[in-house]
């Protein structure tokens, strides 16, 4: 018989985050990842739907997501985030790559009163 030892890695999940999120025009926000398994990576992209009072924003990659969120608008305009979990193994260095979260954070427009 011969003895094989066997590292099985978890496929990592994005935990605890909500689905949407609300924010007002020029407000920061600071979106903290976790994850499922120990040791994950987090990397995401975001859409602005080609919405032109929504400027763009870059993709990234950390354990949260730090913003200022900017509506130049009349309407409610929102941002699509597609946050990657991934796990990298110390021994050979591959990756475990998760399953895409989606996050959608709603931006109001800023207020600006008006006399009649």
């Amino acid at each position: 018989p011969v003895t094989l030892q066997v590292g099985v890695y978890p496929v990592p999940k994005v935990t605890g985050l909500a689905s949407s999120i609300n924010v007002c025009e020029g407000e920061t926000r600071a979106i903290n990842l976790s994850s499922s398994a120990t040791g994950t990576t987090f990397a995401w992209t975001v859409d602005n739907n080609a919405n032109p009072d929504l400027p763009p924003i870059p993709a990234g990659a950390g354990a949260a997501i730090n913003q200022t969120f900017e509506n130049n608008g009349t309407s409610l305009g929102s941002y699509q985030y597609v946050i990657t979990p991934t796990v990298v193994i110390p021994s050979n260095g591959n990756s475990c790559v998760g399953t895409d979260a989606i996050m959608i954070v709603n931006v109001a427009p800023a207020i600006v009163p008006q006399l009649y």
